[in-house]
């Protein structure tokens, strides 16, 4: 997982500027893995919960910031790589001892 985030640009954003605020809190606060993460991050779900349309005016930047406060406060990695799917036996191949 990735210590830094990249940086933010917000000047000219359309985005609600409450979750511009907390935006800001998460970069200020991830390298410490601050507590206040958390209340961030809920108060940026409320409000893209109640105006979706907040979700598909956030840049890359913005969204990568969420995601990453979201990883180290879970302590999860997003999984990149497709898991190989087995081989499936074919019918006229099974015979009693596959039962």
């Amino acid at each position: 997982m990735a210590d830094s985030l990249p940086t933010l640009s917000l000047s000219d954003s359309k985005v609600d500027f409450r979750i511009q605020e907390k935006l800001v809190e998460l970069d200020t606060h991830f390298k410490d893995n601050h507590p206040e993460m958390r209340s961030a991050l809920k108060t940026i779900h409320t409000i893209v919960k109640k105006d979706p349309e907040q979700a598909t005016l956030l840049t890359d930047e913005e969204l990568a910031v969420i995601v990453k406060a979201q990883m180290s406060i879970s302590k999860t990695e997003i999984s990149t790589s497709q898991l190989k799917k087995a081989p499936k036996k074919a019918l006229k191949s099974i015979t009693a001892d596959d039962l």
